[in-house]
This record gives structure tokens, sequence and C-alpha cells, in this order.
């Protein structure tokens, strides 16, 4: 198997870093970070003129139609800049849930809008007290004339705060549904994240919604979507994670004690070699995470990337440990962007499931991969 990127997928790549390495400095993120909105839709424009904010949709609702590699690209760019803009919650989760489980006419309306740039989305999943269930929530769905209406308060949704459209999951008699709410319609109280992302609770009154497709029980394309998004946030920690450690590494060559780069000394080369292991640990397992999208089974592809994001947790948490150490009190500083680097690895490895509840899942799958 030929696993060397193709042509196109080099020229996505370079295309990405050029406009990053461009617009995306530490300062200048610094600066977006201290703005109302907190991202640039300068950017975002940039973004969906270069197609990638409909990178995987269907090229008949005005998107490129590529798939998980070239997703993956684009993640991977995006973590070694730490870029704010929505992307994940707008385009991985949102366009995706979309894709997966709306009607002609909903992919229609909503999706070309999303590849223009003009409609910003995202995914309200997350409850109080649920932990990681898709299932053991308390939002509830009711049938009212031609629509639904939707009652409960989710937490922590990213993106909450610009999008024009939630995809909320809910109660119904037959299971948990996806419904389409206008965000106009519903209370959402903003705030950073911890990784300087916006996003917000949103508190849900009788709210008018839309059932997202035609079926109320929605949960085979819930686990469908969360594989997909784990797979790109796999490949975007490795972006962070690559980051990290070679920003460490140019600190270790200029940072000088005794009168020597203290990269000089073998203690500390030992430990930045074994930075180096675990990101190329990382970059396997996101490599097997996004090949398992293509063909393996649902049940198989879920315990791959569930396994291949124990790994990807496991070497960012290793790698954030160390280029904070490394770099001693800077590396503590907002002005310094290693720790920032370190708050998006940590919020990656807690998004959908920590590391502890991902070995639980795949212990009991019997632990094996394929």
């Amino acid at each position: 198997m030929d696993f060397d990127p193709t042509d196109e997928q080099r020229l996505l790549a370079e295309t990405v870093n050029s406009l990053l390495d461009k617009r995306y400095d530490p300062v200048a993120r610094l600066k977006l970070l201290d703005t109302e909105l907190g991202w640039s839709r300068e950017l975002w424009q940039q973004y969906a003129q270069l197609g990638l904010l409909g990178l995987t949709i269907d090229e008949q609702y005005d998107g490129a139609g590529m798939g998980p590699t070239e997703l993956a690209t684009v993640m991977e760019s995006f973590g070694r800049a730490l870029v704010l803009e929505p992307f994940f919650p707008t385009v991985v989760l949102g366009a995706t849930l979309v894709s997966a489980a709306g009607t002609p006419e909903q992919k229609a309306a909503i999706l070309p809008k999303v590849a223009a740039g003009d409609l910003l989305l995202a995914y309200a999943y997350a409850e109080a007290g649920a932990r990681w269930s898709a299932t053991d929530i308390a939002t509830t769905a009711r049938p009212a004339g031609d629509g639904w209406t939707i009652s409960g308060e989710k937490i922590a949704v990213e993106g909450a705060d610009s999008a024009g459209t939630l995809i909320v999951s809910a109660v119904t008699p037959d299971g948990i549904g996806l419904f389409l709410v206008d965000a106009g319609t519903v209370r959402i109280e903003p705030y950073a994240l911890q990784d300087g992302r916006r996003g917000g609770d949103v508190l849900l009154t009788d709210a008018p919604a839309e059932l997202l497709g035609t079926e109320t029980d929605a949960i085979a394309h819930i686990a469908t979507v969360v594989d997909v998004a784990t797979a790109a946030l796999c490949a975007e920690a490795v972006g962070v994670c690559e980051r990290m450690l070679w920003m460490t590494v140019d600190y270790l060559k200029t940072r000088v004690q005794f009168g020597r780069p203290i990269a000089v000394f073998q203690a500390l080369q030992f430990r930045a070699a074994d930075m180096y292991v675990a990101l190329e640990q990382a970059k396997s397992m996101a490599l097997l995470a996004r090949l398992s999208l293509a063909g393996d089974s649902p049940e198989d592809r879920q315990r791959i990337v569930r396994a291949a994001k124990i790994q990807i947790d496991l070497s960012s948490k290793q790698i954030g440990q160390e280029s904070i150490q490394l770099h001693g009190g800077i590396g503590m500083t907002m002005e310094y962007p290693v720790g920032h680097y370190f708050k998006r690895s940590t919020v990656i490895a807690k998004t959908f499931a920590d590391t502890s509840e991902l070995i639980e899942l795949v212990g009991a799958d019997g632990g094996v991969i394929g």
C-alpha cells in the first residue's frame, strides 16, 4: 500500500500551510484571542475561497467531494498553526452530520451555504451529568404540528456563540434524534473554552426544530460522524504535537546555561528523543484511524479509531508535559505559544471520551484491533 500523498494532497497541504504561515503567527493569534469574536471572519472567507469549507461536501452541493485523507491533511496543518476559526464544529461535525443524515432538500439548503462560508453550524450534544454517553441525555423533542419542539440544556457547545444553525441531539419516542434549530430562537451563554476557542451553553425551551433527515433514531449516524470527527482530531493532535516538539528542540538549542546551549546535555537529548518517538507513534495511529474510515465495518472502524486515539492522547500528554518542563517558567506564560498548544492537545484528549473511557471501551470489545 502506498502511503505517500498524491500530488493533489501535497498541493493542498502547501496551499494551507502557506496561508497559515503568512497569517497565523503566534502574535497574530494572541490578538485574535483578545477580540470579541475570537477568530477572523476574513480568514474564514479565505478558507471558503480555497475550498476548505466544502472540502468533504459532495460536488452536487458545491463542495470538493474529497475524503478523510484530505480532511486529515487540513486538520494537521490547522493543528500546527493552532487555528481558532470554527472549522471543526462547522465542517467536521456539522456538515458531516447533515451529509450523513439529512434529506436531499436539507442538504441543498444547508451545505452550499457552509461551503461558501455563509452559514456556521454547531453540534449540541453534551449535557451535564451525561459524561461521555451519547444516549444518556435529558433533552427531549416532541412533535408540534408539522415540526418539533425541543426542551433541554446543552453544555460546552463549541462554536455555539457564532453558529447560525444548531444540530441538537434529543430524546424521541424511538431513540436519539437529530434536529436543526435556528440559533436565534434559543438562549446561548457564550464563553471561551479552555483552549481559547469560543463556545457556550445552550438553553432550549420549547424551541422550534426541524428533524434532520427522516429517522427519529439517528444513533447510527451519530456514531459514524463521531468516528470521522475523532479521526480528524487525531490528525490535528499530530500537528499540535509536531509543533510542540520542534519548538522545544529549538529552545534547547538557544537556551544557554553554564555557558553552553542546554541541548548539549545528554539527559535532555534523551528526553527530546523520547518525545520524537511519541510523535512517530501518534502519526502511525492517526494514519491507522484515517485508513479505517475507508473500508472497515462500523464495529471495526469504531474500535480502531478509539484505539488510535488512546495512543495519540498518551503521546500528546507526554510531549506536552515535556515541552512545558523543558521550557521552564516561560512555558507557563500566556505570551509564549507552547502552553497554548498543550491546552489544545488536552482539550482534544477530552473530546467525545477521555483516555480512561476509551481504554474501558476498547477493553470491553476484547482489545483487538481489526
